[in-house]
């Protein structure tokens, strides 16, 4: 089973988590099909599914926790406990980096030892990193927003110490190429962006949107 950016069904979702994700050896659960968070199934969307690690460097070679939930309803969960929560379904790692199903792939799954399958933006904000996966015709800085549930005129991101969004002189797509670039040079590194802004609403549980 290979992921995509279209949705697909929660079954096929957690069969291919549990075989490429999860360590086998180790105490995970590997059948998870519904949120811990919502106690409602996992969103079809791949990119609307988290993937929680312990490690700010996800990887092959270091998959610890591995665990999903619904993206909207982690990020909520974070804000209500100021960042400093544990992974809800194991209740043992910190929540450390998030990954949509796709950033999870190809850091840690069948993708992780070849070619790139796609653009990748990561970054820090606040005591998490997060690592995701940017669909066609999706800007980068438009992609931090809809999981950071925000406008993307209230974003700021920092490189280095210098704002490197929003820039003027530059076009969004110029800005947006500039993004993935500095996240490609990161690479098995923890990301040198860092956002700066406020979540504008809360994620709604029934049908998976940010209610302001």
């Amino acid at each position: 089973v290979a992921f995509t950016n279209h949705s697909i069904p929660a079954s096929s979702f957690i069969a291919h988590l549990g075989n490429t994700l999860l360590v086998p050896k180790m105490s995970f659960v590997t059948s998870q099909t519904v949120c811990p968070l919502t106690k409602e199934a996992l969103p079809e969307s791949s990119l609307e599914t988290a993937v929680i690690f312990g490690a700010a460097v996800p990887s092959s070679k270091m998959k610890v926790c591995g665990h999903a939930c619904t993206m909207g309803a982690l990020m909520d969960h974070l804000k209500d406990n100021k960042g400093g929560v544990k992974c809800p379904e194991c209740e043992t790692s910190h929540i450390i980096s998030i990954c949509d199903v796709d950033a999870a792939e190809q850091l840690c799954g069948s993708d992780a030892d070849g070619e790139s399958s796609g653009d990748l933006v990561s970054f820090r904000y606040g005591p998490q990193v997060f690592w995701l996966s940017i669909p066609q015709y999706t800007l980068a800085q438009e992609r931090i927003a809809q999981v950071l549930g925000t406008e993307v005129t209230r974003l700021a991101v920092i490189y280095h110490g210098k704002i490197v969004y929003p820039q003027n002189s530059k076009s969004p797509r110029d800005i947006s190429d500039n993004l993935i670039d500095i996240c490609k040079s990161d690479e098995g590194r923890r990301p040198s962006l860092v956002i700066i802004g406020k979540r504008t609403g809360r994620w709604g549980a029934q049908g998976g949107h940010v209610h302001r």
